[in-house]
């Protein structure tokens, strides 16, 4: 039985372009996806860049005029001349009828040499995305002005966009340091905060820790991954260690006050610049998002629409990333696809394929091609009903490795629950004029 919604919005179906693509491919690739698709919204990135880690050179800028209230961090702006380019950009997409989104990521910090913004790690490290991005800590004064100063240019300044999209409302879920990135934050900011709520900042750290190393500890003689991944043990784990659970709290509430003043700001500058722009959160995979600290059922209410992911990246590279630091402290005792398994079925993403395939050539992101199963949408469904009717909701989908077949079985699959519209990611290779004609009648 699918799961609709009734709430008066325009269904989105809508694809990203980075930037240096859509000013490259210009109208043609507007008339070519006007002709061969559904797509009526197209998402571009407030930071200027290209996302590809094959393309050499990885300048990024920001994609608004002026710095005013963040002049002393010093941030990268585009010229005066490749801003309007840009601007322009956006009204020849709004003339062929279509809407203009922005993909809005304020906690990938467009500063690289300020490491003074980052979460700070279990092991006092600050936590660094690629491209040289900090990941800003919610609790962090700077990060908040930063935030604060880029949406209120955005709403100001993209006079043309219907949306905006609050992406990566998140702590660190890539792992590309290692499981202790994903065990933050410890910055002063954070222990402050902690410590005026009664908090006791040091020996909840101590508690990080020892989770840090009961993860990575030797396991010869220890039963299988299933011991320490399933939910009872899990749950059992945060009984025990009730200092865990509570800086897991902790976290989910200092993101959700964040992204709570961000929207209250962003509606605001709206009603002076841009009455009719909406308001959507993108979000990690709903089994995962309140332990990376996005609540999104609380935060709903304060959105025109929200956008779980599916994305190919969880199952494909983070989750075999952790398994194999895991499994590589085992001893030899449980290998990498052994260990996935449960951590897999924790967070609802199915058992996983018999067999991995490795991606023979380069894919960003991705390790395994067939990591992904057609049944995580359905399984993430538990998560997501008690949302469902009160707010539109529309999936976030990723075509990987050119695969159309697979596509296609990722939209049948959010379609067969009830979901009308979707968001999707692609490369350039899945936008040239023989690609998109090809998928005429997938999204």
């Amino acid at each position: 039985m699918g799961h609709k919604c009734n709430c008066s919005e325009m269904t989105i179906k809508s694809i990203f372009l980075q930037w240096s693509v859509a000013i490259k491919e210009h109208e043609r690739l507007l008339d070519d996806l006007a002709r061969w698709t559904n797509v009526n919204t197209i998402e571009l990135s407030d930071i200027y860049m290209d996302w590809d880690p094959e393309v050499s050179g990885h300048d990024a800028f920001l994609s608004v005029p002026n710095a005013e209230g963040i002049h002393d961090l010093r941030p990268p702006l585009l010229g005066e001349r490749e801003l309007n380019v840009l601007l322009s950009y956006m009204e020849l997409v709004r003339s062929k009828g279509l809407d203009v989104a922005c993909n809005f990521t304020p906690l990938f910090v467009c500063l690289p040499d300020e490491p003074s913004m980052a979460c700070v790690d279990v092991r006092g490290k600050p936590v660094i995305f690629s491209h040289g991005f900090p990941v800003g800590c919610p609790n962090n004064p700077t990060v908040k002005r930063y935030s604060e100063v880029m949406l209120r240019q955005v709403v100001s300044t993209w006079s043309h966009a219907n949306r905006i999209c609050m992406n990566h409302m998140e702590y660190p879920l890539w792992a590309n340091g290692g499981i202790q990135e994903l065990l933050v934050c410890f910055c002063q900011w954070c222990q402050a905060k902690a410590e005026d709520q009664g908090i006791d900042f040091k020996h909840v750290r101590h508690e990080v820790e020892t989770l840090y190393d009961a993860l990575l500890q030797d396991r010869k003689h220890s039963s299988g991954p299933e011991a320490i991944f399933s939910a009872g043990c899990v749950m059992g784990y945060l009984f025990k260690h009730p200092l865990v659970a509570s800086w897991i709290k902790f976290r989910l509430d200092s993101m959700t006050e964040y992204v709570t003043d961000l929207v209250g700001i962003g509606r605001q500058a709206a009603n002076e610049h841009n009455p009719d722009l909406k308001f959507g959160l993108e979000f990690i995979l709903p089994a995962m998002a309140t332990v990376f600290g996005t609540d999104f059922v609380s935060l709903s209410p304060l959105f025109d629409w929200i956008t779980p992911k599916f994305p190919d990246y969880l199952p494909g590279s983070i989750i075999p990333k952790v398994a194999k630091e895991i499994a590589s402290a085992s001893g030899g005792s449980w290998d990498t696809e052994q260990t996935m398994r449960p951590i897999r079925q924790l967070f609802d993403l199915g058992p996983g394929p018999d067999t991995y395939v490795p991606v023979s050539n380069p894919i960003p992101d991705i390790d395994y091609l067939n990591a992904y199963d057609l049944s995580i949408p359905a399984r993430q469904m538990k998560h997501l009903e008690s949302i469902v009717g009160s707010v539109p909701i529309y999936p976030y989908l990723w075509l990987t490795n050119h695969d159309l077949d697979h596509m296609r079985g990722k939209v049948n699959a959010v379609r067969e629950l009830g979901f009308q519209g979707q968001f999707v990611w692609c490369w350039e290779k899945d936008l040239s004029p023989d690609a998109i004609k090809a998928a005429k009648g997938v999204f």
